[in-house]
């Protein structure tokens, strides 16, 4: 990784509403559009699905999952780095405890990345 991508990755904030579950479904409608022998999606998040216009967080959490659910149903592995420090306590229940990874530096980001490779090469 070089250090436009490092330094871009380390800029990298979390603020308010991240609907991860629409992103998610968005992505997945990305990915139906390709041809490829494997998809993968990979998610960078701080852990936390946010949106100032529905106050129920765990109603956000539960559509993370759901997404998830209906992606790898689709065909795509799906995996979250959980980013930061943070024990991200949703993270497994939205993307399962397999592929929610937590990366507790950016800078390890690309480690964790290669390992996540090399596991999916096997």
């Amino acid at each position: 990784m070089d250090a436009v991508v490092r330094s871009r990755l380390a800029g990298l904030g979390s603020s308010h509403s991240t609907r991860l579950g629409a992103a998610l479904r968005h992505a997945g409608g990305y990915l139906a559009e390709r041809r490829a022998f494997r998809k993968v999606l990979l998610v960078l998040t701080d852990g936390e699905p946010s949106d100032v216009d529905v106050p129920d967080p765990q109603y956000l959490v539960e559509d993370a999952r759901r997404a998830a659910q209906q992606l790898r149903r689709r065909g795509v592995d799906i995996f979250a780095f959980g980013i930061g420090e943070d024990r991200f306590p949703q993270l497994d229940r939205m993307f399962g405890a397999r592929h929610a990874l937590r990366v507790p530096r950016i800078e390890v980001l690309p480690h964790r990345v290669m390992q996540l490779y090399a596991e999916l090469k096997k």
